[in-house]
Formats: structure tokens, C-alpha cells, sequence
């Protein structure tokens, strides 16, 4: 996908004088404002991106425009569904004595944004104490919600996702026991009684939820939004709106000294975040953000090697071995200072000449180890080339 400067630019919650100016420059050379509203809507940045034109009074074309306001009232409709549903839920949680933080976008949406509307959301998120989130599926199986037919493993770190249709819309309901995956790039794995000491807590419909602190929701944003394991999407626009609009919000209160002690690759991923949109200087005191301008060898290109892309993928793109390995081996310099959180040139060259090499080898071999088992004398010859076969079959597919 390639990149779009109108996007990238309303990748943001609030706006500033200077980013008002290269937005309005760069939807005067927007040349397919349809393909930009498909590409906004899959990024979750449909809202975001009429409110950011209409307060900048930027021209958009009739029928763009038009689409984009369409898109705005059927999300502030699915806003509404998914509270009324979260009060529902949560009150009945609270009656059973079980205490979940709210995550994400169900979080975001009303600590972050002006108006809820703004952040569409794929589902609600809880997490819970791991002795608790097998006790609050069933409370929720019991409201109403049926089990999505997605498999999940039983070590999975949310359980399998809930569904219930409610005015049309379908709603979804994921149930954490952690706020991360068990795999490369490895994350910090963090007591849930220690999440709910540092917690804050938020008030809507006159009732209050409890969310992450400060510090630990930086982090949660940071980890989930730009570091998810290699076949997970690379990120969304919608996620870099929320890290944006979390520091320059907090960027006063924020405990950097911890922040960059405990995550130091959080310092590099946040000065490639004005890549996308410049940050605000009245927002953002100076040494936190490392200066610097956008250039053309750090433009913002998500990752799109394997295993995000499978080969039958790049097949129907007509990409040569060559370019799958380019892909998968030498992505953009932006993505890699973004995801490994290197800074200067010698952890540059290390993430590209070790750590990401052995990350994809990682991946690889959890391929390859997923038939060993079933692969009858597996130190034969035989069983090898079987193993082999197995392998590459579902690297294909």
C-alpha cells in the first residue's frame, strides 16, 4: 500500500497551525480522493479525517465529501451501540464482583477524543485477572453474546471473541488474561494487580471505568500499535492517532525518565511518529521528541515481508524471490527504527543484520516445528523431506 500524505497528516486528535498547512498542500495534489476514503476507512481514520478537513476548511469534491459524512453517521451510530452495550456488561460484571480494566479504543474513545464518534473500534476490549476472565466470558455468554467461530489456542492471551447483534450492528466482546502475546518481540508481561494499583479511572453514562495509567497505557499503545508479532497488519493509521494525541495530552505529567529507562526503543518509535504528521510545540515539551525532519529514506512504509504476507500473496503481485526477499529482510528504515526502536546508525545496522534476520527465523522455524510431530521418524531422510513439503505448503498458503 502505498503511502498517502493526506492520511498520514490526520493521523492525529488534535490539530496545529503547521500540519493545517501541509494538509491543505497535500490534498490539493490528492489525486484519487475515493481510493484515500477506502484506504482511511480499512485504517480506521474515516472520522478523524472530515473532522480534520472541515476545521481546517480545506475543498474536497462534492461526492467525497458527501461519502465521508456518511461514513462519520454510521460510526457515531456504532459509538453509541458499543457504550450502551459496555454499560451492560460492565454493570453486570460489577453485580458479580469481577473488576476488568477497560482497554483500547472502548477506553480511548472517551479519554481521548472530543467525541466518541471519532475512534471506531473492531471490538471491546476487558482485561482481567487471570483466574477472572473465564468467569466474566460466562457472564457475558449469559447477556446475550454467542462465541465467534474464530479458533483461538488455550494459552491465547484473550479467549475466544464474543459477538452480539444489537440495532443492526454486530458488537464483539474480547476477554483478556494479558495485554500481550507470548511470542517475538516479546513483551513486558505485567501483573495484572500492579495494572490495577497504577489504574485510572474514567466517568460515562454515570458510571466510572478503570483504564490504564499513565505510564502503562503509553506503553500498552506503543507495544499494541506498532509492535505486534510480524503476521499481525503492520499498523494503523488510527493507532499512531491515539500515541499522538496520548502524549501530547499527558506529555506533562508523563514519567519520561521511567518511560525511556524501562522502553528505550519508545524514544526512537515516538521520533518517527513525526514522519507521519509533524507533533504540535506547544503540546510537546523539547527533549522528549529527538528532532528531525521527514526525508525521503524514512518515509512511513509499514512492513510487508513474511509472514504478514504469505507467498501465494506476493505471487499475485508478481514479485520475483528477490523482491519477497527485499521485502521480508530489508524493509523501510522508518518501519525498523519504528519497531525495533533503534537509534543511531550502529542499532540501525544491528536490527538489519541480526535482529531482524533472526526474528524472521523465528517465525520460520515456528513453521517448521508446527508438523514435526506428526512427522513419522522424524531423523530419517524420509521424514525430513516430509517435514520439508509440509513446511513449504504452508508458507504458500
Amino acid at each position: 500500500m502505498a503511502s498517502r500524505p493526506v492520511l498520514n497528516l490526520c493521523a492525529r486528535i488534535t490539530g496545529h497551525p503547521e500540519q493545517y498547512r501541509l494538509l491543505g498542500q497535500a490534498a490539493k495534489e490528492e489525486s484519487d480522493w475515493q481510493e484515500t476514503i477506502r484506504q482511511a476507512e480499512r485504517h480506521g481514520l474515516a472520522p478523524l479525517l472530515l473532522h480534520h478537513l472541515t476545521t481546517a476548511d480545506i475543498a474536497v469534491p462534492a461526492e467525497p465529501r458527501r461519502s465521508l459524512m456518511i461514513l462519520a453517521r454510521i460510526h457515531a451510530h456504532q459509538a453509541r451501540v458499543r457504550q450502551a452495550v459496555l454499560h451492560e456488561l460492565l454493570s453486570l460484571l460489577a453485580t458479580e464482583g469481577v473488576s476488568p480494566l477497560v482497554i483500547k479504543g472502548a477506553a480511548l474513545c472517551h479519554t481521548l477524543y472530543p467525541d466518541p464518534a471519532l475512534r471506531p473500534m473492531r471490538d471491546i476490549d476487558l482485561l482481567l485477572a487471570p483466574d477472572q476472565a473465564e468467569r466474566a466470558q460466562q457472564i457475558a455468554l449469559a447477556a446475550g453474546f454467542d462465541r465467534h467461530g474464530t479458533p483461538t489456542p488455550d494459552d491465547h492471551y484473550h479467549l475466544p471473541p464474543l459477538v452480539k447483534n444489537v440495532e443492526g450492528m454486530k458488537v464483539c466482546i474480547e476477554i483478556h488474561r494479558a495485554l500481550y502475546p507470548d511470542c517475538p518481540p516479546y513483551y513486558p508481561q505485567i501483573d495484572f494487580t500492579r495494572l490495577l494499583a497504577s489504574s485510572t479511572s474514567f466517568e460515562c453514562d454515570g458510571m466510572r471505568y478503570a483504564t490504564l495509567g499513565g505510564e502503562e497505557m503509553l506503553r500498552h499503545l506503543y507495544h499494541h500499535g506498532f509492535r505486534m508479532p510480524l503476521s499481525y497488519e503492520s499498523y494503523k493509521l488510527i493507532n499512531a492517532a491515539d500515541q499522538i494525541g496520548f502524549v501530547e495530552l499527558h506529555a506533562e505529567s508523563l514519567d519520561w525518565h521511567r518511560l525511556f529507562s524501562e522502553e528505550p526503543q519508545l524514544r526512537a518509535a515516538l521520533s518517527m511518529m513525526q514522519h507521519l504528521t509533524p507533533w504540535d510545540p506547544q503540546r510537546v515539551p523539547a527533549g522528549i521528541i529527538e528532532p528531525g525532519e521527514a526525508n525521503r529514506r524514512r518515509r512511513p512504509f509499514p512492513y510487508r515481508g513474511w509472514p504478514q504476507r504469505k507467498i501465494r500473496h506476493f505471487k499475485h503481485d508478481n514479485l520475483s524471490f528477490v523482491a519477497i526477499l527485499k521485502e521480508t529482510f530489508l524493509p523501510s528504515l522508518w518501519w525498523v527504527k519504528l519497531y525495533y526502536g533503534a537509534l543511531g546508525r550502529w542499532q540501525t545496522l544491528w536490527c538489519y543484520c541480526y535482529r531482524h534476520p533472526c526474528h524472521i527465523l523465528w517465525w520460520a522455524r515456528l513453521y517448521y516445528a508446527l508438523p514435526v510431530g506428526a512427522a513419522q521418524n522424524g531423523r530419517s531422510l524420509q521424514g525430513r523431506w516430509r517435514r520439508l513439503r509440509i513446511l513449504v505448503k504452508k508458507v504458500v498458503s
